[in-house]
């Protein structure tokens, strides 16, 4: 019975994989051009990650045999989810996930140059990001990091 739930597992798997690679790929190879012409030009990319965004970025940590020019921007306030009750609890986690202006917060502390367009970012995710209604902006945005 085991070997069968996982064997439907990875036949679902290699579904979602497919479907992806069907319809995402033209938007991740944009996506990856854009990382590389910024690293290119000695910039970095930024990347967000937060709760279980945070999965990928811990991968673009720098460390022996990573990726050069990436820079991980972890919100540890939202990311441990080892409490469920009492202090840094689950209720406490998705309250400050919704706190309007967070993104903005979060970004302040850190000096992006000039390449970093946000009038790009709102064309490719409208309503998100710096100067966007929404509260979370994209998981990459490009850029000189000073």
């Amino acid at each position: 019975m085991e070997i069968r739930a996982a064997g439907r597992w990875l036949e679902q798997a290699r579904l979602v994989l497919d479907e992806i690679e069907r319809t995402q790929m033209e938007v991740i190879g944009k996506a990856a051009g854009r990382c590389a012409s910024a690293i290119a030009a000695n910039g970095m990319v930024h990347m967000f990650g937060t709760g279980h965004s945070r999965i990928p970025l811990e991968k673009m940590f720098p460390r022996y045999g990573s990726y050069p020019g990436f820079h991980p921007i972890a919100e540890l306030s939202m990311t441990f989810h080892t409490q469920v009750t009492g202090a840094n609890g689950q209720r406490q986690v998705m309250f400050i996930e919704r706190v309007h202006g967070l993104a903005e917060q979060i970004l302040a502390n850190f000096h992006f140059g000039p390449d970093r367009s946000d009038d790009d970012l709102q064309r490719q995710w409208p309503g998100r990001g710096p100067g966007g209604d929404g509260d979370r902006g994209p998981g990459a945005g490009h850029g000189r990091h000073r």
